[in-house]
């Protein structure tokens, strides 16, 4: 099965929870999923570690990336009113740049943008997870 980097904003704790939830249900189903929210929160990294906020950050940064070049796909996820983030629009533009495919998942059929719209090659507008673990199988 092929992994799965999953690109979410993780700006506040309703998306942590939305995404987390998304993510088990996922891993449920036998899928490999990296969730970056899963590499902890740099503030506390850096308390807990002893080291500087910024190298926090960095370090995230890197295991993110490193996730990336090992997933195989890339599912944009966007379960907010606010929108896209700027994050998750960099994760998408590298997966499209790395020939790797992005599939959006878009419960809320909210507006794309002209990144989030051409660096998708799946399309799910609707709260419809029988479809999205459709395409995610085939892809």
């Amino acid at each position: 099965m092929k992994s799965i980097y999953f690109a979410a904003p993780i700006h506040k704790h309703e998306d942590a929870i939305n995404n987390e939830k998304l993510v088990t249900l996922l891993r449920k189903l036998g899928f490999d999923v990296w969730a970056p929210q899963e590499a902890g929160v740099a503030s506390d990294i850096a308390q807990a570690e002893g080291i500087t906020r910024d190298e926090a950050r960095e370090r995230i940064l890197h295991y993110d990336l490193c996730a990336m070049k090992r997933c195989d796909i890339c599912l944009a996820y966007i379960d907010r009113e606010e929108g896209w983030s700027d994050g998750q629009l960099f994760e998408m533009g590298w997966f499209t740049g790395a020939n790797k495919p992005v599939i959006v998942y878009n419960p809320l059929n909210l507006p794309l943008t002209l990144m989030s719209e051409f660096t998708c090659d799946f399309m799910v507008r609707e709260r419809n997870l029988d479809r999205l673990v459709e395409i995610l199988g085939r892809v």
